[in-house]
């Protein structure tokens, strides 16, 4: 279970999820999430890059899985966005030293 508690911790739930699931890991998610605090604390997707997720430790402990994991985009509004959340993502896997393929076609 995340709890909002455990999501200030991400570096530590990511390791343990990969841990535990690894072997039947084939695939992740790239959703970024913000945290919004107040009388209520709210928890909302939003694009990649616009939110509270550690992407290097994300991609770092899915590349330590040594085989090849596809991630997926989805839930954004066009193209362009589309477009920016996968060079989002592209950025960070560079910074953390994780090679990326390029895209594949979806014919």
């Amino acid at each position: 279970m995340v709890s909002p508690r455990r999501c200030r911790d991400q570096h530590a739930v990511i390791d343990e999820i990969v841990s535990e699931l690894g072997p039947w890991i084939v695939a992740a998610h790239c959703k970024d999430l913000q945290i919004q605090t107040g009388y209520e604390m709210t928890i909302s997707e939003v694009p990649p890059g616009k939110g509270h997720v550690d992407f290097g430790a994300y991609l770092k402990a899915l590349d330590s899985l040594g085989r090849d994991i596809t991630l997926l985009l989805e839930h954004l509004p066009n193209e362009a966005a589309y477009d920016a959340a996968a060079a989002h993502i592209r950025t960070q896997a560079s910074a953390a030293g994780v090679a990326l393929p390029g895209p594949r076609p979806l014919a």
